[in-house]
């Protein structure tokens, strides 16, 4: 019978010893799935690379890119889709953010238009320069 010695004396059976590497194992190799929160989905691995999702234009719709959805313990693609545009609203996309140890998925949503306003250099520049071309 195979037995190891611990420096205070004691054994630990090969019974004992294996019972305790199946569980470990057990324990370890358990899906790493994911909780379902009020906010998305929390799970421990990170989701693949988004697809390329190549679409063609559609007066009135605007396209909702597909994502990555973890299932038990293998993620699978959910296709994206046409949503009908919504007047006075703009589409903000759903997005897996890294929160501590876990990523969690943030769903998608029609917000109001209007609010903050994003500019590259060259629009800023030109603001300035109009401004200086009436003064």
């Amino acid at each position: 019978m195979l037995a190891l010695e611990y420096p205070n004396g004691g054994i630990m059976r090969f019974k004992t010893l294996l019972g305790a590497l199946v569980m470990a194992g057990a324990v370890l190799s358990a899906p790493m799935g994911c909780a379902t929160t009020g906010a998305g989905s929390l799970v421990v691995t990170e989701p693949p690379p988004p697809r390329e999702e190549v679409v063609t234009y559609h007066p009135g719709f605007f396209w909702v890119h597909g994502h990555w959805e973890r299932g038990g313990d293998r993620w699978h693609w959910d296709d994206g889709h046409w949503e009908r545009e919504r007047a006075g609203f703009i589409y903000g996309e759903g997005r897996w953010e890294h929160r501590g140890a876990r990523y969690q998925w943030i769903e998608g949503a029609w917000r109001p238009r209007g609010g903050v306003v994003v500019r590259d250099g060259d629009d800023h520049d030109r603001e300035d320069r109009d401004r200086e071309d009436r003064d």
